[in-house]
């Protein structure tokens, strides 16, 4: 899509959707039955714990307000503990994508 598009920020929402649901309909067109029922299958197991997480983060969001008050703290310490807990989840993800990539290439195996 050419980058004028972006001028026009719905426009080039919808445009990008229907590349990606092309996309996404020749990818499964490809694929054999199982493999396509495989697909659905991790799909779903994907988008809920997607949902669990997205739970489990509101959760520690309403723990740390809760700390917060109960301590006494200034409310800044609220985004600070926060900001740290998602920068801790994200260096997580981050170490075991490269741990995924470093012991798939030692094996061979292409991601």
């Amino acid at each position: 899509m050419r980058g004028c598009w972006w001028l026009l920020p719905p426009v080039a929402y919808v445009l990008t959707q229907r590349n990606e649901s092309a996309w996404q309909q020749r990818v499964l067109e490809s694929l054999s039955e199982q493999q396509r029922a495989e697909y659905v299958t991790y799909s779903n197991k994907a988008a809920g714990w997607f949902v669990v997480g997205g739970g489990a983060a509101l959760i520690g969001i309403k723990e740390a307000v809760e700390l917060v008050d109960t301590l006494e703290w200034p409310t800044a310490i609220t985004f600070v503990l926060i900001v740290t807990a998602a920068a801790i989840a994200l260096a997580f993800t981050v170490r075991r994508i490269h741990l995924t990539e470093s012991v798939l290439s030692l094996t061979g195996v292409t991601n």
